[in-house]
């Protein structure tokens, strides 16, 4: 125990330093289990029988996406609107910023969750799973904000011409 306290921390640290492989790759190998990580098993302590209500599941299954191809969308949603809010003309909401705080947030969380406590990762991952819906759900109610702003624009644009 007292080796532990006196040097654990710091060969634990030297050993992620000196294995790459172990503490930047695996995470990164491990990204689809950390972001899709289900915590049921945490739901019910008291009484782990009981199940999910079947309406619960329903909805978890179309707004919580666990498809490659659906979060694969999502990044693309969340980068289109990243990209388009920093190097665009436009920047009139913050929210933006908001979420660009979410997604840069999210590769550092990878690795201190995984190589910062081996114990229960899924539960403590289930952090980054919810963080990049948030980000995909707000991406895409900013674009379609945006989109409705500009074409409202133009159609006033246009009757102003007229």
């Amino acid at each position: 125990r007292d080796w532990v306290n006196q040097s654990g921390q710091s060969t634990y640290i030297r050993y992620l330093i000196e294995h790459p492989d172990k503490s930047l790759l695996t995470p990164i190998r491990q990204f689809e289990t950390l972001i899709n990580g289900s915590n049921i098993e945490y739901r019910y302590p008291i009484f782990p029988e009981q199940t999910v209500p079947e309406v619960i599941e329903l909805n978890d299954q179309k707004v919580y996406f666990r498809s490659p191809l659906s979060l694969g969308v999502l990044l693309f949603i969340i980068g289109f609107g990243i990209v388009a809010y920093w190097f665009g003309k436009d920047r009139d909401h913050p929210a933006w910023l908001a979420l660009t705080v979410l997604m840069v947030s999210i590769p550092p969380m990878v690795f201190i969750i995984w190589n910062g406590n081996p114990l229960e990762i899924e539960r403590h991952a289930i952090q980054i799973g919810i963080q990049f819906r948030l980000a995909g759900w707000v991406a895409l109610f900013l674009l379609m904000d945006w989109l409705a702003v500009t074409l409202l624009a133009k159609q006033d644009e246009n009757a102003t011409r007229e």
